[in-house]
């Protein structure tokens, strides 16, 4: 791999949860707003940390 294709790499990697981790955010404000019990907005915090731990 080539020094750019690498820099490529880690730019789009580092850009995927810089977006996962805006996504994730507004999720969760948007169930807060809406008054969604703690435990839910627990699930759903747990279930958005699982799916990124499994982004490549």
């Amino acid at each position: 791999m080539s020094d750019r294709n690498y820099e490529m790499y880690v730019e789009k990697k580092r850009s995927r949860a810089e977006g996962l981790a805006e996504g994730e955010a507004n999720v969760l404000g948007v169930m807060k707003d809406m008054n969604f019990p703690a435990e839910q907005i627990a699930e759903v915090q747990a279930r958005l940390a699982a799916m990124a731990a499994k982004q490549p």
